[in-house]
């Protein structure tokens, strides 16, 4: 068997390899500086991701009034940021170029990035490709994560792999550089002209989601007539909330219960909009679950085969059945068993989450 060939084969020893080679090959960790004024932020997407660095951004412009900062993120998740008050431009380019590997686009976006001169830039993906990709950027500072030996690219890592939550890692990026969080709480920022006048007391269900550019997640969606069922149960207006990829799972909910069906029609601002005055938000672990809690919405997610002490916004509500998943968690990575862990949750248990909510 040839070493290409093994390798492919044992993909753990794949990444060691090339933690060690990249590690020899990049320079070792740079002090860091006071005097930075033009930075970017780099994630190639996730909308609930992206939302959860939103404490992180707060906190810079805090720490940098004067400076400029920028945010360049995929298409998909791009509109999480539209209005943000602490960024001064967001940068939306197609994420499945780096998926698919079109050298071509690439090789334009960082010709395009590199014209900004930009002094340092928060590497805000674990994997080990964001900080290569940052590093081809040719901005000369670069604080990231470091996964197990992934962080080799960037000139200051925070050490990522312990029980904690997301938007803590995030925020020590900003600690790193001096800047004092501001709060946990996430951030979207709306305009009037994305409200709604809808049923008084209504629910919002969103049956879908965990269904991004790059990444299908199936293991984080509840089974869609569960949910028909817990809206049914709470006997509320209910508003249906996903999109164009949910619309098969919300007619499933509306053989249990009638509702107002706007899968597919709305912005995501609107959507946000519409989920912040809502009695409750029912969803999964994914987008729209982070997107609710940004608006302020009162959130019940299910959760599967991720964590809620690493996942689920500050302040909302979930149904688990916990398990030891750590290492799945650093890796993203998840057994078969793990990933069949959210059936496992029931429907009387979310309708009494849902009611002591609601009631």
């Amino acid at each position: 068997m040839g070493l290409l060939q093994a390798l492919c084969q044992d993909p753990v020893r794949t990444m060691s390899i090339a933690t060690q080679v990249g590690g020899a090959v990049f320079p070792k960790h740079q002090p860091l500086t006071k005097g930075y004024r033009n930075v970017l932020l780099f994630k190639i997407g996730a909308i609930g991701d992206v939302l959860m660095t939103t404490p992180l951004i707060r906190a810079l412009r805090k720490h940098w009034p004067a400076a400029t900062l920028t945010y360049a993120t995929g298409t998909w998740s791009a509109p999480a940021l539209e209005g943000n008050l602490y960024l001064d431009k967001v940068i939306p380019f197609d994420e499945t170029d780096f998926f698919n590997r079109r050298a071509d686009r690439v090789r334009a976006f960082y010709h395009a990035i590199r014209e900004s001169r930009y002094d340092l830039c928060f590497v805000l993906d674990k994997t080990q490709y964001a900080g290569v990709i940052c590093w081809r950027m040719k901005i000369p500072t670069r604080v990231g994560f470091d996964r197990d030996g992934e962080g080799y690219a960037n000139t200051w890592n925070v050490a990522y792999g312990a029980r904690r939550h997301e938007t803590d890692y995030y925020l020590d990026l900003g600690t790193a550089v001096g800047a004092v969080p501001d709060g946990r709480h996430m951030e979207i920022f709306l305009q009037p002209s994305d409200y709604k006048e809808l049923p008084r007391g209504y629910i919002v269900v969103c049956p879908g989601g965990a269904d991004n550019p790059g990444q299908s997640m199936p293991g984080r969606r509840w089974p869609a007539e569960r949910f028909g069922a817990v809206a049914a149960a709470l006997n509320r207006p209910v508003v249906l909330l996903g999109g164009k990829k949910d619309m098969d799972a919300g007619r499933v909910v509306e053989e249990k219960v009638k509702a107002i069906n706007l899968i597919g029609h709305t912005t995501l601002q609107e959507s946000a909009a519409i989920m912040s005055k809502a009695a409750l938000v029912l969803c999964n672990d994914s987008g729209p679950m982070h997107l609710a809690a940004a608006a302020g919405g009162n959130v019940l997610a299910v959760f599967g085969p991720t964590d809620p002490l690493r996942k689920a916004p500050v302040g909302s509500h979930w149904c688990w059945h916990e398990m030891e998943n750590n290492e799945a968690e650093v890796y993203g990575k998840y057994t078969k068993a793990q990933n069949q862990n959210i059936k496992n949750v029931t429907v009387d248990e979310v309708v009494e989450m849902g009611r002591k909510i609601v009631e």
